[in-house]
C-alpha cells in the first residue's frame, strides 16, 4: 500500500479470532474455580480449629473435582 507521501506500508489488516461462546464461558468458569480453590487453600492454611479445617478440606475437594470436570468441558468446547 502506498500512502499520500509515496511511502510503502503494510495494509493495516488485523485478524481477530472469535472463540465460540461455549468456549468463552467454559474458560471463565474454569478460571473462577481456580481462583476459588486458591482462596480456599489460603483459608485452610490459616484455619484455627479442627472443625474449620475439616469443612474447608471438604469444600476444597469438591472444588477440585469441579475444576477437573470444567477443564474437560473447556477442552471439548474450545476444540476447533
Amino acid at each position: 500500500m502506498i500512502d499520500g507521501n509515496g511511502d510503502a506500508a503494510d495494509a493495516a489488516v488485523t485478524l481477530t479470532v472469535v472463540k465460540p461462546p461455549a468456549c468463552v464461558s467454559a474458560t471463565k468458569k474454569r478460571r473462577q474455580l481456580a481462583t476459588q480453590i486458591a482462596l480456599l487453600k489460603k483459608r485452610l492454611k490459616n484455619a484455627k480449629t479442627e472443625d474449620e479445617r475439616r469443612r474447608l478440606r471438604s469444600q476444597l475437594a469438591k472444588k477440585r473435582a469441579q475444576l477437573k470436570k470444567a477443564k474437560g468441558t473447556e477442552s471439548r468446547a474450545c476444540k476447533t
